[in-house]
């Protein structure tokens, strides 16, 4: 990635002159969030939001919605496609459906929601007509739709770990987690989620970000999760 947060998908011997494609952009950020999930190491979202916001500005139409399989600033084509088809690998524009929708419940960013339901609207007739091909597609639809959670924890990191494991094994996959650290740079909605005592975990269960009582209580949390 150069400095602009663009993707390049060759680096041998010196040479990187290959501009990385939509599904790059996609499949890179859909494993950072993942990556965040697994041990909310703040970076990784950093860097998925830079991504995220460079593929809107190179990738995205802003006339007929939908991102295209090739940037504006790579080598010019006579049409500028748009790949949908969700085969045995999914399309850059469902697996980016579904890291905006979950971008936007992480950073609290209203406008990666947006373009998480434009995708989702600009192809509309492809998923009437074969839903069979648009699986990863519809399982962003279902996120959107909800029910869709934003499970907040609060609390040192050494005494949420239990916590945060367990909520992790919840059935439920219509869920972000997120770990309000006290040095936090780019989660500033978090201030208002206070932990326990000394440092206790609390867990805050919300959709859209309207939230459920804190609780540390894992029977109560599955519950709201339900």
């Amino acid at each position: 990635m150069d400095d602009n947060g663009k993707l390049l998908k060759r680096y041998r011997n010196g040479s990187y002159d290959i501009d990385g494609m939509i599904e790059d952009y996609a499949f890179f950020i859909w494993g950072l969030i993942e990556l965040y999930q697994a041990d909310f190491d703040d970076r990784y979202i950093e860097i998925a939001s830079t991504l995220a916001d460079y593929q809107i500005n190179h990738f995205w139409d802003f006339e007929n919605k939908g991102f295209y399989f090739t940037s504006n600033l790579s080598e010019s084509l006579i049409v500028r496609s748009k790949e949908i088809y969700d085969g045995a690998i999914p399309s850059g524009n469902s697996v980016s459906s579904y890291n905006f929708i979950r971008l936007s419940r992480i950073l609290s960013r209203s406008d990666y929601e947006q373009i998480a339901i434009s995708i989702t609207n600009a192809f509309s007739e492809n998923i009437n007509k074969y839903g069979h091909g648009s699986t990863m597609l519809l399982q962003a639809i279902d996120y959107i739709k909800g029910p869709s959670f934003e499970v907040i924890v609060s609390g040192d990191k050494n005494k949420s770990l239990e916590l945060i494991r367990q909520i992790q094994k919840h059935k439920n996959f219509n869920k972000i987690i997120i770990y309000n650290n006290t040095d936090n740079k780019i989660f500033k909605f978090l201030e208002f989620y206070k932990s326990g005592d000394n440092g206790s975990p609390l867990v805050y269960v919300c959709e859209n970000y309207s939230c459920k009582l804190p609780t540390n209580d894992i029977e109560q949390i599955n519950k709201l999760l339900e």
